[in-house]
This record gives C-alpha cells, structure tokens and sequence, in this order.
C-alpha cells in the first residue's frame, strides 16, 4: 500500500487489491471511494476528524496484517 502525500482534503492510496480493501473497511462502517476506473489499483479516503482518522487507520493497519501473509 502507498499513499501520495497530500495538502487536500483526501489522501490518495495505491493498493492491489482495491475492492477487497474497500469491502474489508465497509464492513467496519469506514466508506471510502475506489478511483480505479480513474486510476488503476487506487482509492480515495476523505479525511475526517482526528478521532475518525485514528479509527481510519488503525482499520488500515488490520488490513494489512490479515491481506500481507
């Protein structure tokens, strides 16, 4: 996983698999946009509050642990 580092408000990720990472942080209420048909292999996470970037993250790192053998 990679991200471009950013002034927006949305952080832009590349990611192999971009619908299993969406499916895997929708089933944790975290909703965030696929931009494959735009960008091939990335997604957009708008950010949020501290609070909500903290949840945002921390679900990141599970997807990492479970998808990274």
């Amino acid at each position: 996983m990679n991200y471009y580092p950013s002034m927006a408000n949305f952080i832009l990720i590349k990611i192999k698999n971009v619908s299993l990472f969406c499916n895997f942080l929708q089933e944790r209420d975290i909703f965030i946009r696929s931009y494959s048909h735009i960008i091939k292999d990335h997604c957009r996470i708008s950010i949020g509050t501290r609070e909500q970037m903290k949840i945002v993250a921390k679900n990141m790192q599970e997807f990492n642990k479970v998808n990274n053998h």
